[in-house]
């Protein structure tokens, strides 16, 4: 039985204010990365309970560029990590 490992991957952090802004990052996540990525869960639930704070929400991917990318394109704002 052999499953292909996720690449080496970058946890990369965005301040996400609406449920609309945290799928494009999703859809974009998976039209670059295919499943080669992963997202934090629950993260709908909580934007839907606190709809006027920013919520701070993780992604992992295989190149941490992409926290540029989707900034620049969805404008949404980049976070700097917990331990940063």
């Amino acid at each position: 039985m052999s499953s292909n490992p996720l690449p080496v991957t970058s946890r990369v952090y965005f301040n996400v204010g609406s449920v609309k802004d945290w799928y494009n990052i999703i859809r974009e996540a998976h039209a670059l990365y295919g499943a080669n990525w992963r997202g934090q869960q629950h993260i709908k639930r909580k934007l839907e309970r606190r709809p006027t704070k920013p919520l701070k929400v993780w992604f992992d991917v295989p190149d941490e560029k992409f926290a540029t990318w989707v900034s620049v394109k969805h404008g949404v704002s980049a976070a700097v990590g917990p331990n940063k």
